[in-house]
């Protein structure tokens, strides 16, 4: 990450590669800001402050929500997705579920998975066959829990 603070704060002074495509190049922002090297260090340590709240597990969320006994909703497949993914889900006990898909103004759309099922971990294909480009909520109910998910189709 210093580096790349870098190259932003010394884009245009001169001592970089000129760039392998000069028309994708903003020639109107950055390139020679001036920093310092202690307030490029300040700019780097500040970005590792931030998080989009990825968390890297030992094990997957669904291993680890057996393991506590608890009900867990993945999408494991992709996301956004263009034709299919997987959803992932973990029934801490024997239980009616429904594992459904709602269009953001509500409106149920799609049941994918509506029955009495034992406790453990299952897999789920959804198909995009019917649905148009968009943000889906996906919602697992599970006796009196529920989980959800939002994800995202682009054709």
């Amino acid at each position: 990450m210093k580096e790349v603070v870098h190259f932003y704060n010394t884009r245009d002074v001169g001592m970089w590669p000129p760039p392998e495509v000069p028309e994708n190049v903003n020639v109107d922002e950055l390139g020679n800001l001036g920093l310092t090297s202690a307030e490029e260090d300040a700019i780097v340590a500040f970005m590792q402050t931030l998080s989009d709240g990825y968390k890297m597990y030992k094990t997957s969320p669904i291993e680890t929500a057996i393991a506590n006994g608890e009900l867990e909703l993945n999408v494991t497949g992709l996301n956004p997705f263009s034709y299919n993914t997987k959803l992932s889900y973990n029934l801490p006990e024997n239980t009616t579920v429904e594992l459904s898909i709602f269009n953001l103004s509500g409106e149920k759309v799609s049941t994918l998975v509506s029955g009495q099922q034992a406790a453990g971990e299952y897999q789920v294909n959804l198909f995009a066959d019917n649905l148009k480009n968009g943000v889906y909520i996906i919602r697992l109910k599970a006796g009196n829990q529920s989980m959800t998910k939002k994800i995202t189709l682009v054709n």
